[in-house]
């Protein structure tokens, strides 16, 4: 489980668009780091997306 200050969410690991943003401490599980060092990860509906965030933020839980 990974978390941080803040999230963006993206529809591809290396380019696509930000397709939305999870606010402080949200808790996710990542399945592993893809393309431009985004964690792969599903939101609370089942779909795929992939995770960027400063890494200064970022910790596991």
């Amino acid at each position: 489980m990974t978390t941080a200050s803040s999230l963006s969410l993206w529809n591809d690991p290396w380019f696509g668009s930000v397709v939305g943003t999870w606010g402080p401490n949200h808790v996710f599980t990542e399945y592993g780091i893809e393309g431009a060092n985004r964690y792969r990860t599903a939101t609370a509906s089942g779909a795929t997306v992939w995770v960027s965030a400063d890494p200064a933020w970022s910790r596991p839980c």
